[in-house]
């Protein structure tokens, strides 16, 4: 009798945690937390000679000269000073020519190595490194080599006249794996540096680029693992761009040490971007980092932008401000996030700070996010719901387009209406007297939000400018703010006016009219539009090509924001 009272009493404890369980996911999907640690599904693999540089026993030796091109071994062909590999192996190249390229036009199944020793490589009139025909294409810098890749202003030569390719210092239509422990630079003063038009993996080397469009470019995909990278380019430095197939255009980056200095973006997919771990400086963007989905799980990331920092399918990029030159794939919002899952974030953003088209999740990492100074970009900007699950958070900057993170959260947030100047030391103290958080401002602000595992409920805490008291917040909801706020998103996302945080995280009544400082919004957003009608209501919708934000009024028509490269908004 004892025994079976056992058996019921531990049938009924696993019954109360299975239903605890079912409790507890059926509360996440409600919340939307399950969505928010979410993390995707790429596996990048890599070869055992791809990690090592290894390389075999060559098939043939090319020592580049102006006087002579000599060759030991079989499967080139010497054309003047075209040199053309046309079968698998192998090949030691060394030596230096002043106007000369290597053709690789293998079989369609054939595997192409290149080991560049102290190898220096200009040419005149075309691509350096051509790859026009093979299965894979493999450059392997030597131990302690110091190579050089470097094309002219102007391709008087194409192996595809129709495409008009080359149009790359290092080009292949093929894969192409580049390592090795050596050095390389690429002048590209044509178009690109190194271009695949499948995927691209570089692996352990060192490479500097200096590039009059992109940088480093693969359709497919751009992994890089372990290497040193110093990028200098007009356009994008870092892209991979397949529009016709949703499972690739994307970068995986692990171990990397990155410095960008990008006329355009400094990395950009269009779908995916995945940073695990490594070191990447973006001195200088249009837009820092973007695509459809951006996940970061690691690693220490600084980021200088002209327009957004980290972007997801925003709008348009470029310093052109030229029409469609972003045009992601048209899925549905729900695939448009930006995760961060961990890591050392600092964003330094004209525009906005952190944006989404879709929904941001934050589920740990220290974040810092210097935002704009403007009123019509937002430190945080997020059409859905940016969910805040750990993570040691700040973000500041102008009030005019502000958002507090979504009362779905799990982890608390303070938000202050305070204005400010750079240099300010700003420092939240709980009621017992202990530091929360502390920043030192970099520029002119109008309000700022702190987010961390130390922020409690019940709990008031005090926010001090140089050591002068000048608010005090108690924290009864998950989002705290003395902010009335002018963002586009709101708790649960939409870009109505129904769903903003405003004082300690409620809602705003639908229809009734946001203000800034007083103002009515339209006064804010409307600039000096000419067309704009005094009194009307205003929301931001989403261009369904482009991805530009629009002005919407009640006559009906749109006033499209265009961001020039002063910051400036530019209407059309």
């Amino acid at each position: 009798m004892k025994g079976k009272k056992i058996y019921i009493f531990c049938s009924m404890l696993v019954l109360l945690l299975i239903l605890t369980i079912i409790g507890y996911y059926i509360w996440q999907n409600r919340n939307g937390i399950q969505s928010s640690s979410q993390k995707t599904n790429i596996n990048i693999e890599y070869s055992q000679e791809e990690l090592t540089g290894e390389w075999k026993e060559y098939s043939a030796k090319i020592t580049l000269s102006d006087e002579k091109i000599s060759v030991e071994g079989s499967g080139v062909t010497n054309n003047g000073n075209t040199i053309v590999i046309n079968s698998a192996g192998t090949y030691y190249i060394t030596g230096s020519i002043s106007d000369g390229t290597i053709q690789i036009n293998a079989g369609k199944e054939d595997e192409v190595q290149l080991v560049l020793d102290n190898a220096s490589i200009t040419s005149k009139t075309t691509a350096p490194i051509n790859g026009i025909k093979a299965k894979k294409l493999t450059i392997t810098l030597a131990d302690n080599s110091e190579n050089t890749i470097t094309d002219s202003s102007n391709y008087t030569e194409f192996t595809d006249e129709e495409s008009k390719e080359p149009d790359g210092a290092i080009f292949t239509k093929t894969d192409l794996v580049i390592n090795g422990s050596g050095n390389l630079t690429v002048n590209a003063n044509y178009e690109d540096g190194i271009v695949s038009k499948d995927g691209l993996k570089i692996i352990n080397c060192n490479i500097n680029v200096n590039s009059q469009d992109d940088a480093i470019r693969g359709k497919d995909y751009v992994a890089i693992n372990g290497a040193n990278l110093n990028i200098t380019s007009k356009e994008d430095a870092i892209k991979s761009k397949n529009d016709s197939d949703e499972e690739l255009g994307y970068i995986v980056i692990d171990d990397a040490n990155i410095t960008i200095n990008a006329g355009d973006d400094g990395i950009h997919a269009e779908h995916k971007i995945v940073i695990n771990s490594g070191e990447i400086n973006i001195s200088k963007s249009y837009e820092g980092i973007e695509s459809e989905y951006i996940e970061i799980n690691g690693g220490t990331i600084n980021v200088v932008a002209e327009d957004d920092g980290i972007n997801v399918a925003g709008g348009n990029n470029g310093t052109t401000g030229r029409m469609g030159e972003n045009n992601f794939s048209q899925n549905d919002s729900s695939n448009r996030k930006l995760v961060i899952n961990g890591g050392n974030i600092t964003v330094n953003a004209t525009g906005d700070g952190l944006d989404s088209n879709g929904s941001i999740y934050i589920n740990g990492g220290t974040i810092l996010v210097i935002g704009p100074t403007s009123g019509g970009n937002g430190a945080l900007d997020y059409d859905k719901e940016c969910i805040v699950t750990g993570g040691d958070i700040i973000i500041y900057g102008s009030t005019g387009m502000w958002q507090n993170p979504s009362n779905t959260s799990t982890q608390y947030s303070l938000t202050f209406q305070v204005s400010g100047k750079q240099g300010d030391e700003l420092k939240l103290v709980d009621e017992d007297g202990n530091e929360i958080a502390s920043v030192k401002t970099e520029k002119t602000y109008g309000g700022i939000t702190f987010s961390n595992s130390k922020i409690q409920n019940g709990k008031k805490y005090t926010l001090y400018v140089n050591g002068n008291s000048t608010s005090t917040l108690e924290v009864n909801n998950i989002v705290t703010s003395d902010m009335a706020t002018n963002g586009m998103g709101g708790m649960n996302g939409g870009r109505g006016m129904e769903n903003r945080n405003t004082m300690n995280g409620e809602n705003q009544m639908q229809g009734e009219k946001p203000t800034n400082g007083g103002k009515p919004m339209q006064e804010e957003n409307t600039k000096n539009s000419e067309n704009s009608n005094q009194g009307d209501d205003f929301t931001r919708g989403e261009n369904p090509i482009s991805g530009d934000k629009q002005m919407k009024g009640k006559n009906g028509f749109n006033m499209e924001e265009k961001m020039n490269k002063d910051g400036n908004m530019n209407k059309q």
